[in-house]
């Protein structure tokens, strides 16, 4: 699994893993963390839940979204 892009808009870091198109998406409510890892369309948006073995891709996304709004 690679870090491919961040959009911020959507609150989204997109990875690719072989030719798939996956992201994790920030669906935090009233302050409490909900990461969802999805496997997404030709287009990028989230088409299905994937459950994932990756808790590392939680911290990253965090750390990539302090990058993206501290530039």
């Amino acid at each position: 699994m690679k870090f491919d892009s961040f959009d911020s808009g959507n609150c989204r870091a997109y990875y690719r893993k072989e030719r798939k198109l996956y992201c994790i998406q920030d669906e935090t409510s009233w302050g409490k963390p909900n990461f969802q890892f999805y496997a997404c369309s030709r287009d990028g948006e989230p088409a299905w839940e994937v459950k994932h073995d990756f808790p590392s891709l939680e911290g990253e996304y965090a750390a990539r979204k302090a990058a993206y709004y501290a530039e």
